[in-house]
């Protein structure tokens, strides 16, 4: 990535040049979230919204201050968050076709209500993102997932243990058939919806969801080695109430 980006600024220039090194960054910025590295993935992300103000383009530049203000949220910057969905929500202020993105933005104050601890705005926030979402069909099936995780994530707050397990229900079965049901995203809906299903006195299917999500565990890599030992406890718990020995070797 690294020498992708200095051939980007070597041999272009003007447009080219800085659509290339929005597309970088941008790319660049998601793989340091995927390792775990929050704050060089929001220095990337940084760079990646520089490169699209340079374009000059309305949802280009809405895109990229989408994913500052999620790396801006997971680094704990609350306040600078707002002023970029702020700035988002007014570039995507209009009609279809920037619903989705409109969507991306509800969801990004969603989380930051909930960072803020205020669980009901965003309960609200986050059913206004689900139903964009759910309108705009089959790409945008990732971030509706995301929603209806935060969603379950609020009312769990907000001790609504039952419809929290349905929200959480909802995120996996979507990964799911998004990505298969032995992929690494499914770990966080596994582990949330065992929590979820326990908490609401249904141990048989904590107990299917935590195995699942066992079972992704061991099939190895850098995620699955982030969830091991946060998955011990409960695992073992729900197999105490069940008789069983059933979590990671």
């Amino acid at each position: 990535m690294t020498q992708a980006t200095r051939l980007a600024r070597d041999h272009t220039t003007g447009l080219t040049q800085a659509d290339h090194l929005t597309a970088l960054s941008n790319q660049a910025s998601q793989l340091e979230r995927d390792l775990g590295h929050e704050d060089h993935a929001l220095e990337r992300q940084r760079e990646a919204v520089n490169a699209a103000r340079e374009l000059g383009l309305r949802i280009p530049l809405a895109r990229q201050l989408h994913g500052l203000a999620s790396c801006l949220i997971d680094c704990g910057q609350t306040a600078e968050a707002a002023e970029v969905i702020n700035e988002g929500i007014r570039l995507t202020g209009g009609e279809s076709p920037t619903a989705p993105l409109r969507g991306d933005f509800l969801q990004a104050r969603g989380r930051l209500a909930l960072a803020n601890e205020d669980p009901g705005t965003a309960r609200q926030l986050l059913s206004e993102a689900i139903l964009l979402f759910e309108a705009s069909g089959e790409p945008h099936q990732p971030d509706l997932a995301a929603a209806w995780f935060n969603l379950a994530t609020a009312q769990m707050t907000l001790g609504e243990l039952e419809t929290a397990a349905a929200s959480y229900q909802e995120a996996r079965d979507i990964e799911a058939r998004v990505y298969g049901e032995d992929h690494p995203e499914l770990i966080a809906d596994e582990y949330h919806l065992a929590f979820a299903r326990y908490a609401n006195g249904d141990i048989e299917a904590a107990h299917d969801a935590i195995s699942r999500c066992l079972r992704v565990i061991r099939r190895g890599g850098h995620q699955p080695r982030i969830w091991r030992d946060r998955t011990l406890t409960p695992a073992i718990t729900i197999d105490i109430e069940q008789g069983n020995a059933t979590y990671p070797r």
